[in-house]
């Protein structure tokens, strides 16, 4: 299965959203989803696709708070050295600014384009 996400920076007044799509705010930007992607909400963390514990090779579907703010402490370190999988991790930071981590190992395809770009 494909993850379809988006991460749109800054609020958007209005968001055109594919059907199937659902949106949620996340820190400073605005996440489209398609509805079936595997997205583990943890509040001020998130997590996307398919991430495991490295203790055990459990599923990853819920964190502790000691362990998000191990996350947004260490950068996404944490994330490193406890979990593997197809994932991208996104948090928060103090500032409200969305950080990304891509799993390591093999995350999804992830593209970037800046919010200037206009599209036909």
């Amino acid at each position: 299965m494909t993850v379809r996400i988006a991460i749109l920076d800054g609020r958007p007044a209005r968001i055109d959203m594919p059907p199937g799509f659902a949106a949620r705010e996340f820190g400073s930007t605005v996440l489209m989803y398609d509805s079936a992607a595997p997205i583990c909400d943890l509040g001020r963390a998130m997590i996307v696709g398919w991430a495991f514990r490295s203790n055990g090779f459990e599923p990853c579907d819920q964190l502790e708070q000691v362990e998000i703010d191990a996350i947004v402490r260490s950068g996404g370190a944490w994330a490193i050295r406890n979990l593997w999988g197809n994932y991208l991790l996104l948090w928060a930071d103090a500032e409200d600014r969305v950080r990304i981590l891509r799993s390591p190992v093999t995350g999804p395809a992830l593209f970037y384009v800046p919010a200037s770009t206009r599209h036909p």
